[in-house]
């Protein structure tokens, strides 16, 4: 259940002038017409609201609404594979391998939600109150009441008819997450496995044959209740080959140093919900947001060369450059159309949806480096560090709407590099490690300041465990330790659009080894 304040709370303010601190009067419309006073710091990148105690009063804020739902998905997945090897008289234990696989896969997912709000008397949270919280995200906003689940639930039941169904809320939670999908997959491979004493060459082919059905259902400003139970009514499909050959080469140059290079193709389908063809109508507004059967997906040919020095057991020294081309990268993305969209014309309409774009390139470098110190004296000989550090820099162009613009591609880091300190000795292993990605292009808006990124994120985990007999380890192990924040910005990152703040999590057990 969601209770809002008595009536329309009329804010004003403006944000992101200046960077300065903005204050904001809000008036709850009431019979006690109380009066709440607040403001916003703005000069940080996550912004800072407090209020007064009216604010906290749980009798000042009225029911709006509540939500019963449930979802169930299902998946039947029907493989078979086989695969054949032998040896050719070629080069040093040479082989040639072969081999088929089909992959047949019926998913659907259904939604059903029920919502009510309209109540016809006062309710007001002071009568289905639980605890309070002082304050969340550490410290800097005060919360207040929170809702009794068991009170407000008896409530509701024993006060049914004094709420309202909200027709159109329930029709479009449960609707727009239906849909059926029916993938079928042949696969046919052969390769070889080619060694020339210190060289080693594996080429070889793949060809998929993917065949696709799509149902979901149409949602307009006329669909009712009584359409919850309606059979599919939007379909697609799609049916594409293709072909992905491969060289991999390995030269083992000395006993420590060892030379790779590769050329490959690969693919990447989109999502489900992506290709379900939903079709959501708000004419009142003229925006439609829908799915694409026809979404392609992505390929890439890759272009791979590393070199990699080992020292001693546990030790390595690399460094790594790639290239990738890739056609038809997936974005989501609003453009404006005109046309007949689930049977309902519209002139134009804001259409949101999963697209393709024309194609991107992908290069970087990867440098790591990892090495056990047992040069150390006793009992410090069990550490070992490492740590690796990935530069990259991506460009996809023909994004719907954008023109011959050139932006980065969807949820590519440009920087993404990663440390750790470990020990082992003795039964006792230990480990504390840091990832940091830096900030990514979530997805392309109308132009550059609205475009949304998610905002860089550093992450330290960490982990302790003993071996208490031969085969049976207890430990303790920590997450996100340093409760790093979630946060999307649009345009540029000081306009936070999302901060969310998951906190850290710790797990101990006993592990098992056979």
């Amino acid at each position: 259940m969601r209770f809002t304040c008595l009536s329309i709370v009329e804010y004003i303010y403006r944000l992101y002038i200046n960077r300065k601190i903005y204050f904001i009067n809000a008036i709850c419309r009431s019979a006690l017409r109380p009066v709440m006073s607040a403001f916003y710091d703005l000069s940080g990148s996550i912004p800072l609201y407090q209020s007064d105690a009216a604010a906290f009063d749980p009798s000042n804020y009225k029911f709006d609404e509540t939500s019963y739902e449930h979802r169930r998905a299902r998946e039947d997945l029907y493989q078979a594979r086989a695969d054949f090897r032998t040896p050719i008289g070629i080069g040093d234990d040479s082989t040639i391998q072969v081999g088929a696989k089909y992959t047949s896969r019926r998913k659907t997912n259904d939604a059903e939600s029920v919502i009510y709000g309209g109540y016809d008397d006062d309710f007001t949270l002071d009568q289905v109150q639980d605890g309070s919280i002082d304050s969340i995200f550490k410290g800097r906003y005060p919360f207040g009441a929170t809702i009794s689940r068991p009170s407000a639930d008896s409530f509701f039941q024993s006060n049914l008819a004094g709420f309202e169904l909200d027709e159109e809320g329930t029709v479009g939670d449960s609707l727009a997450a239906d849909y059926l999908i029916r993938e079928k997959i042949f696969a046919t491979y052969a390769m070889a496995t080619l060694k020339f004493g210190t060289f080693t060459a594996i080429p070889g082919v793949r060809m998929e044959k993917t065949k696709s059905n799509y149902a979901a259902k149409d949602i307009l400003d006329t669909t009712t209740v009584a359409d919850l139970g309606k059979d599919y009514d939007s379909f697609g499909s799609q049916s594409y080959t293709d072909f992905f050959p491969g060289l991999n080469l390995r030269w083992n140059a000395t006993p420590s140093l060892v030379l790779r290079a590769a050329v490959t193709r690969a693919i990447g389908r989109a999502n489900y919900e992506q290709l379900a063809p939903t079709t959501v109508v708000n004419a009142s507004d003229n925006e439609v947001t829908r799915g694409n059967p026809a979404l392609r997906p992505l390929t890439s040919t890759n272009y791979d060369l590393a070199g990699e020095y080992y020292i001693g057991r546990k030790g390595i020294l690399s460094i790594a450059g790639f290239y990738k081309t890739i056609e038809n990268p997936i974005y989501t993305a609003t453009v404006v159309q005109s046309g007949t969209f689930a049977g309902q014309a519209l002139v134009d309409a804001q259409v949101t949806m999963p697209v393709n774009a024309d194609s991107a390139f992908v290069k970087g470098i990867e440098i790591n480096a990892q090495t056990e110190l047992s040069f150390l004296p006793a009992p410090l000989d069990g550490f070992s560090i490492g740590g690796s550090i990935t530069f990259v820099k991506s460009r996809a162009k023909g994004i719907p709407g954008r023109g011959n613009e050139r932006l980065p591609l969807a949820s590519q880091s440009n920087r993404v590099a990663s440390a750790f300190l470990s020990y082992e000795k003795g039964g006792l292993s230990a480990r504390v490690a840091y990832t940091y990605r830096s900030a990514y292009l979530l997805e392309p808006g109308e132009d550059t300041d609205t475009d949304l990124y998610v905002g860089a994120f550093n992450q330290w985990d960490a982990r302790i465990g003993y071996d208490i007999v031969k085969n049976v380890t207890i430990f303790l192990e920590g997450s996100n330790l340093n409760d790093e924040p979630y946060r999307v910005f649009q345009g540029i990152s000081s306009r936070t659009d999302e901060v969310e703040r998951y906190g850290y999590s710790v797990k101990t057990g006993i592990q098992f080894k056979f």
